[in-house]
Parts: C-alpha cells; structure tokens; sequence
C-alpha cells in the first residue's frame, strides 16, 4: 500500500547525498563525463545536453562493504550504476538461502530489468567492498533518458550479454561436475578482475568472495568447493596469498573448465 511504499521509498533514498561529496568524505565528479567509468557505461553515448540532465538528476552514494542497496521484492524506484567496487547480485531459492547471479563492477547497472519489466525488484544487491554508486530516479530514467537512441542501443547489447551468460550459467550448472564449475568461475573472475602482480608471474583474482559466496555461485555445498580449492591448491593449479587467491597454471584451468564458444 502507500504507506509501505513510502517506507521502503524512505530505506532506499535516505543514504543518497547529491553533489559529488559522499557521507565518508571520499570524492567523485559531480558530472557524469567527468567519471572515470564513463565509457564504460550505459550512457557513454549520449549527447552532452543529455548528460547535464542527468549530472543535475543523480544522487550518489557511499556504500560500505556489507551494506544492502536494496532487497528482492522491493519497490524499485531507480537505477543504480556502479562508479567503483563491486556489488553481488542475489536471489532467493525456495528453501530460503541466496544464490549469487552476477558481481557487479565499475561501468554496470543494476536494476534494469526490474524497470523495463514495472516490476518489484527481483534480486537483492550488496557491497561485497567499498563501493561508490550512482541512483538515478525511476520515473526520471524511463521519461527521459530511456527516450534516447543511444541509451536504448546499449541496453539492448547488456541484455543480449546478459542473456548469453545466462545461457551460459544454466549449461553449466546442469552439465558440468564441481571441477570444471570451479575452474570455470576462477577463471570469469580472472577476466573481469584478475591483474599479474608486478614480482610474480601469478595473476591475482582482485575480489574477496567468502566460501560461501563462491560455493553459491558454482551450485554446490560449501564443503565440497573447500575440498576442490584444496585439490587445485595440490595440483598447482592456483595458490592463495592471505585472503586473495592467484592463478597458476591458466592453461590447466581452461582444460578443466571445458569451455565452449
């Protein structure tokens, strides 16, 4: 009803701080052209005009790790483009516990399908580190940047992105054994985080995901990605260095992942 729209209306907005100044004194442009993960994102082409408009429309926020953006079947009442870190994407299963659908970065949006769909939003999102995020307004969104050509070709090339992995997750989950599901993730985690340290040859995953969340992602019970971690550990395939883990022997990796194209 109204009065809980309003609640969670008041959950969801009342951490934002317009500006270019967040609740932790960290800095970030006050104009969208001015953000370093601007090419990257959905509005990359957009005219200048347009862009004003949406420097004068967004709010952005500070979130500390751990911290919900918004939960599963809520209202949604905007976008959220991720400026910095990293937000893990989740939904309920029917006995209760989360499965992770997708990590976040710099560059992406969150929220879009619920949008597109007038619908609560069907997975919850939280910081799994510091992140900065920007929110822009639902109605605001959908009257006038989703009014623009290039704003509409770029949505169209994240959903066709996203329907690929998706495709790509189902097959796996349904078709492949722990091993290869494991390798696989480190892998994905390589490309969209991995970076070569500059007095190794090992490439570390930059990304602090729990057991938990790893073994959520895969499918499988927490003890069991335990045990395989271990056996890759054993054969060399990768190592760990306090809490990040770093990758060894790629092409190993990639013949247990059983990857195709």
């Amino acid at each position: 009803d109204e009065n809980c729209q309003r609640y969670w209306r008041n959950i969801l907005l009342t951490p934002y701080e317009s500006g270019g100044k967040m609740n932790n004194r960290q800095e970030t442009p006050a104009h969208c052209k001015d953000c370093p993960t601007y090419k990257k994102s959905l509005f990359c082409d957009l005219p200048d005009e347009s862009l004003d408009s949406m420097a004068k429309n967004k709010v952005t926020n500070f979130y500390k790790k751990g911290t919900t953006l918004f939960f599963e079947g809520t209202p949604n009442y905007g976008l959220f483009e991720v400026c910095s870190g990293k937000i893990k994407i989740s939904k309920l299963t029917s006995n209760g516990s989360c499965t992770i659908v997708d990590i976040a970065s710099a560059g992406d949006t969150i929220g879009l399908n619920s949008i597109l769909e007038k619908q609560l939003y069907t997975t919850s999102a939280e910081a799994v580190e510091d992140s900065v995020v920007c929110f822009f307004d639902k109605h605001f969104f959908i009257n006038s940047v989703l009014k623009e050509k290039p704003v509409v070709i770029n949505i169209i090339d994240r959903l066709s992105r996203e329907i690929h992995n998706s495709t790509n997750r189902i097959s796996s989950l349904s078709q492949k054994n722990v091993r290869e599901r494991l390798a696989e993730l480190i892998l994905s985690l390589s490309e969209n985080y991995g970076g070569v340290e500059l007095d190794s040859n090992n490439e570390n995953l930059d990304i602090l995901l729990s057991r938990d969340e790893m073994a959520s992602m895969i499918g499988v019970a927490k003890e069991t990605l335990i045990r395989t971690l271990s056996d890759f550990k054993d054969e060399g395939l990768i190592s760990q260095k306090g809490k990040y883990l770093y990758l060894q022997n790629r092409n190993k990796l990639n013949q247990y992942a059983n990857l195709q194209y």
